[in-house]
Formats: C-alpha cells, sequence, structure tokens
C-alpha cells in the first residue's frame, strides 16, 4: 500500500518526510517499542483499519507475497490503541488488501465502491486530466482526454477489481489504445523532455522542435506511445514509444522506460 490515512480524515501518500510531518511520530501513530517490533502506524484510506508502516527509516524488511523492500503500509489483524480497531469484514473488503494487475478483466461486485470511484472520476476530471500529462510527459488537449474519459466510463473500466480510488489516471492509461503522438507537444521537463532527446536521437520519422512532435519529409509513418505490462509485484508499468512505417514493414521502439505508479489523491 502507498497511501496512508490519519484519524483526521486526510490521505496522503506514504513518504518519510509526509508521515512524520503529518504524524510527528507521536502517540498514537507511534506505538510502544516494547509491544511492537515495527511501531510506526496509521489508518487505510479504504477500510479504515490500522496498517504498519514497514521501512520507515530502513530497508530491513522484504514483503513475502511481493517482495518489497521499500517504503510502504500493510494491514494489520489487530486493534491499534487510540487509532483504530480491526475490522475483518471491512479489511475482507478492502481494495487496497490485495493490489490486481490492470490485465484482470474482472468485475468488481462492490456497486458503493463504484459508485464512490465513479463520481470521483466526474468530480475530478481536471486532476485526473493533468496526472495523465504528467504521467506520460505528453501535453495531451482537454478534448482528446474527455473522448478517451468518456470511453473509458462507457466501457465501465473503473468497475473492475484493478482500480481503487487511487490509481485512476493509470486505470486509464493501461485499458485505452495506444495514443497517437504525431502533432502533439510534449512537457520541457521531466518525461517529456525525456521524450523530446530520445525522439531526435533515435528516431527514424519524426523529430521534437519547440517541444512539438514532427514528420521528417513526407513519409507515410506514424508514431506511437503504448502503456503496458503491470507489474503487480514492482508497481510499475511499462511505457513504450514506437514508430512504424504505415506498410508495417519498418518498426522502432524508441523508448522503453518503466514508470513507478505513485498514488493519485483527489479530495
Amino acid at each position: 500500500m502507498n497511501v496512508f490515512s490519519t484519524s483526521d480524515g486526510g490521505t496522503y501518500k506514504i513518504d518519510r518526510e509526509i508521515y512524520i510531518s503529518k504524524t510527528r511520530k507521536q502517540f498514537p501513530y507511534y506505538q510502544n517499542p516494547k509491544k511492537y517490533k515495527k511501531p510506526y502506524f496509521a489508518i487505510c484510506p479504504a477500510c479504515k483499519n490500522p496498517i504498519q508502516i514497514i521501512n520507515l527509516f530502513f530497508d530491513e524488511y522484504v514483503e513475502e507475497h511481493t517482495g518489497r523492500k521499500k517504503l510502504h503500509g500493510r494491514h494489520v489483524p489487530l486493534d491499534v490503541e487510540g487509532l483504530a480497531s480491526y475490522s475483518q469484514v471491512a479489511y475482507d473488503n478492502c481494495p487496497l488488501k490485495n493490489p490486481v494487475a490492470f490485465s484482470v478483466q474482472e468485475l468488481r461486485g462492490n456497486e458503493t465502491m463504484n459508485q464512490e470511484i465513479l463520481e470521483c472520476i466526474q468530480t475530478h476530471s481536471k486532476e485526473i486530466f493533468d496526472d495523465i500529462r504528467k504521467i506520460t510527459g505528453v501535453l495531451l488537449k482537454n478534448t482528446f482526454l474527455k473522448e478517451i474519459l468518456d470511453n473509458y466510463l462507457a466501457a465501465k473500466e473503473y468497475c473492475y477489481t484493478h482500480t481503487n480510488m487511487y490509481n485512476i489516471p493509470y486505470s486509464i492509461l493501461y485499458t485505452r489504445s495506444a495514443i497517437d503522438l504525431f502533432g502533439r507537444k510534449v512537457s520541457v521537463e521531466g518525461v517529456g523532455q525525456s521524450i523530446s532527446e530520445v525522439i531526435n536521437e533515435k528516431s527514424k520519422f519524426f523529430y521534437v522542435n519547440d517541444g512539438q512532435i514532427q514528420k521528417r519529409g513526407r513519409m507515410y509513418a506514424y508514431i506511437q506511445l503504448i502503456i503496458s505490462n503491470h507489474d503487480v509485484r514492482k508497481n510499475q508499468m511499462m511505457m513504450k514509444i514506437e514508430e512504424q512505417m504505415e506498410d508495417g514493414k519498418t518498426s522502432n521502439i524508441i523508448l522503453k522506460n518503466k514508470i513507478d505508479i505513485e498514488p493519485c489523491i483527489y479530495k
């Protein structure tokens, strides 16, 4: 789990400095170390059960099921004094307990949760669009993103077990088709800057000028951004940029990067 909540209802990314700032490492978030080997706790934003913060200062613990060593949260089946009581029923229905790969096409039977995610998408579409641009580094226009979102909602992809309140932009990107990049602009920093550099260095058919992806000459070619290969254990997806002649005879993978799935929190 990469998000946590505090008793006042605030929800945050699990990050060392954020956790310390929001909890001040004081009771009830910091419990008696004689009782708990790992004394740092918080609340699961989804099921409101207690969670233990793992590897807050050292990468000393490896998750049995996921193999993760990094800082993260884990449900604990016990009551934590002053913080939260454990509910097995709530845990059994928690969307954050066992992450599901985006390739799994299993519908969630919890209509209340489906409706909550739908309302979140409808209320925070602007923020979701901004996060999609940040993840891809491509300055996609609102009209294009609205079309993608409309198709996503029509297909009810948000009702699948792989989607929760904190991974919506990644779910949209994974479940939609490849994005045509010709003529689109990329950001001047971060992922967008990397895309510009690699296209200018490796592309046979395209180049980036003044932040815009343009074609070399008049040949029939296209360039696409593809999101695939969701790795649940590592909490990553693959972002690939590929160019190809229209006749399919020549193709070239320009970029192949793993991207970490960061929690997207909408309030």
